[in-house]
């Protein structure tokens, strides 16, 4: 009983919010820094339930609890805009696609494969600059004030009863997490663009990179068979070359872009390049090859760590298995070997190649130097009986 009547509390409580604050239909101001909405409006149940999904958020067993990686991202966020800096919290999830998204309370969410597919700095920072403008323009507000408006009050009672408690997990927190009611209308993503441009710009970034990263993601998209890419990006962010090109002219209107050049590739590398080895190998694990094979030579482009992509894009000729791909999946492991930065795995993959090929002497070599550059491996007793076998 006890629990049932806290329930019924926050029942009252949500629409004492709903009542008092959803009258706000004034334009919505700029979220001011260290500012946080008054209790008796609708944007403060919005961020209480926010606070609810951050407290999820941070039990999640999937997040990336790197410090250096951690650091770094914040750094950023710091960088494009020193007011907000201490209300945003950035969370990295270890998952594998492209996407981020921003709570109204200040909590940002940025998946691993995202940060994988960034090219450079200036690349990332857009994302999170777009993101965090999302916060400061107060854009789930605006939304919410539109959604009261067009579909009526028994919506807003469903909402409301889910945020309670009763009738299962708030649908709130999802939509907002996912898309639907609580997505942001193609004119909060225009604004987030423009205002995103404008923090790298002052941050001396490169402004040109922005469109780049839509150019990269398209191709993402048209390498997959179906368009549905699941939650992703796209899915929350409408995507189209129209906007790609709309970004890349934006950026040549801003003031100081033309000596915005910074991309802050080295910095980047360092940050994230020990982590890209755990990063494609989720990626791998999807299985949408094509889309990879997109990322990994989006990569090739720009990367220093040549060693750990080539070793990835052997991984995926060999999972494809088409009839070419041996081949390729051999030639693209002994580029791999010519770098520095190369996995000892790739002896391993390329021994086992050979052993499926009938190339004994070579899967010999090849698997020897494995275990002298892995000598406590876990498949070590594995692979030595292998080579005493076949001798």
């Amino acid at each position: 009983m006890a629990e049932h009547a806290r329930r019924i509390l926050k029942i009252g409580f949500f629409f004492t919010l709903l009542v008092a604050g959803g009258c706000q239909t004034a334009p919505v101001a700029n979220l001011k820094p260290g500012e946080r909405p008054n209790i008796e409006t609708t944007e403060a149940g919005l961020w209480m339930q926010a606070d609810r999904a951050e407290k999820k958020i941070q039990r999640s067993g999937n997040l990336v609890k790197h410090a250096g990686i951690n650091r770094y991202v914040r750094s950023i966020v710091c960088r494009l805009s020193p007011d907000y800096c201490e209300q945003i919290r950035v969370y990295i999830v270890d998952k594998p696609g492209f996407n981020a998204s921003m709570t109204p309370n200040g909590m940002m969410i940025v998946q691993s494969g995202l940060m994988l597919r960034a090219q450079n700095e200036a690349q990332l920072a857009f994302v999170l600059g777009h993101e965090m403008a999302h916060f400061i323009r107060r854009h789930t507000l605006q939304r919410w004030q539109t959604v009261k408006d067009t579909t009526g009050f028994l919506t807003i009672v469903s909402i409301a009863l889910g945020a309670s408690g009763l009738g299962g997990a708030s649908p709130m927190v999802g939509l907002m997490a996912t898309g639907g009611i609580f997505a942001n209308s193609r004119d909060n993503e225009r604004e987030a663009d423009g205002l995103g441009l404008a923090m790298i710009v002052k941050a001396g970034y490169e402004p040109q990179e922005a469109s780049k990263v839509w150019k990269h993601l398209l191709a993402e998209r048209r390498a997959m068979e179906d368009a549905d890419i699941g939650q992703s990006f796209f899915s929350t962010h409408p995507g189209s070359e129209e906007r790609m090109e709309t970004l890349s002219n934006l950026a040549k209107t801003i003031p100081g872009a033309e000596q915005a050049k910074n991309t802050n590739l080295t910095a980047f590398i360092e940050a994230v390049g020990p982590h890209r080895d755990h990063w494609l190998e989720r990626e791998l694990r999807l299985g949408k090859l094509d889309r990879t094979e997109v990322v990994i030579n989006n990569l090739l482009q720009q990367s220093k760590d040549l060693g750990v992509l080539h070793f990835y894009k052997g991984e995926l000729y060999r999972k494809r298995n088409t009839e070419s791909d041996f081949e390729k999946a051999i030639e693209a492991y002994s580029k791999a070997l010519t770098y520095p930065d190369s996995p000892p795995k790739t002896h391993r993959a390329l021994g086992f190649i050979y052993r499926k090929r009938g190339e004994t002497n070579k899967a010999h070599d090849s698997l020897n130097d494995y275990l002298k550059l892995q000598p406590r491996a876990d498949d070590h007793a594995m692979i030595r009986h292998y080579l005493e076998q076949s001798k």
